[in-house]
């Protein structure tokens, strides 16, 4: 269900982007976003029929994809400097680390930690510019 809720979502930002100006930036990466977070439901619900490894690496790699691309759509629209290529790094280190102990020292608890510890450190990153840049504003505003 929350799979085709994202893939809805999606479909309706990249639809309604044509409906406004060009000006605002960051739509595509917004409406792709909540897409790879489905996607990623797909890889997952397919355990036990796709091997543990594909749906593991593929699946949290799309999470982590797909939140990241919130990530990068807001900075668009802030008209900050894209930080892709560092969360494009995280995002790899994360998966070999994954791979890693699935696969070279088996640890359930490990891959949890690294896999929510990368999740959290883009939600973190993303609430800190939605923060600032919030403040930002309210000081500008109430400056006059």
């Amino acid at each position: 269900m929350a799979g085709m809720i994202g893939i809805v979502m999606g479909l309706v930002l990249l639809g309604l982007r044509r409906n406004y100006p060009a000006s605002i930036q960051g739509r595509r990466l917004w409406g792709t976003a909540p897409i790879a977070c489905a996607v990623s439901t797909l890889f997952y619900g397919l355990d036990g029929v796709l091997p543990t490894a594909v749906v593991t690496l593929l699946g949290n790699g799309l999470l982590l994809v797909g939140v990241t691309l919130f990530l990068l759509g807001s900075e668009q629209f802030h008209a900050l400097p894209s930080s892709w290529r560092r969360w494009a790094t995280v995002i790899m280190v994360s998966l070999l680390l994954l791979a890693f102990f699935m696969h070279g020292y088996p640890d359930y608890r490990v891959r949890v930690l690294v896999f929510s510890g990368t999740l959290a450190a883009i939600a973190v990153a993303h609430a800190r510019l939605q923060f600032f840049r919030l403040a930002g504003e309210h000081r500008r505003f109430a400056d006059g």
